[in-house]
């Protein structure tokens, strides 16, 4: 289990931060929203958050394992999507499929350490995991960084996305 949440914590963790590095330049050159706007996108990407309490209905049909690899490639497809939506309503809509694939894997991610790991084992499973989430983070700026000289924003986005939701599957 816990090999099975470290590749899909690494993934939610990397897919987020490489959206968040592509996002508001993209925003901003591409689609060409002003500040409010961005400040809009910002809020709807929240609203997943608040209705993560849905993810007890998802179970009632789908295993909790599977929601969480699952939530993943959903969040893979919102990132991939993102660069061919060069509108606001496009940029909103593929910000809560990314959004809801997050949202809904932590809510999994943290469930599931907390059924498969006991009490002493818990938080050193969710500090690891964390650790690596942050490792994470800095590999993808620095790979999107590099990437960025030589691709666009909707190849970038689409490499990104496939990567994360490749893993999922």
């Amino acid at each position: 289990m816990y090999t099975y949440l470290l590749v899909l914590v690494i993934c939610a963790s990397a897919g987020l931060q490489g959206w968040i590095a592509l996002f508001t330049n993209f925003a901003k050159e591409i689609v060409g929203v002003n500040g409010f706007q961005i400040g809009v996108a910002q809020a709807v990407r929240e609203i997943p958050g608040f209705l993560t309490f849905t993810v007890i209905y998802v179970l009632l049909i789908m295993k909790e394992h599977r929601l969480s690899a699952w939530s993943v490639v959903v969040l893979g497809i919102g990132i991939g999507a993102t660069g061919f939506f060069t509108s606001f309503p496009g940029l909103l809509m593929t910000t809560v499929i990314m959004s809801i694939g997050f949202h809904y894997f932590e809510t999994t991610n943290k469930s599931l350490t907390v059924q498969y790991f006991n009490k002493q084992e818990a938080p050193v499973v969710f500090a690891r995991l964390r650790g690596y989430g942050a490792l994470a983070n800095i590999t993808v700026g620095t790979i999107i960084w590099g990437l960025s000289f030589f691709l666009t924003y909707h190849i970038n986005f689409l490499i990104l996305g496939i990567f994360i939701s490749a893993t999922g599957f």
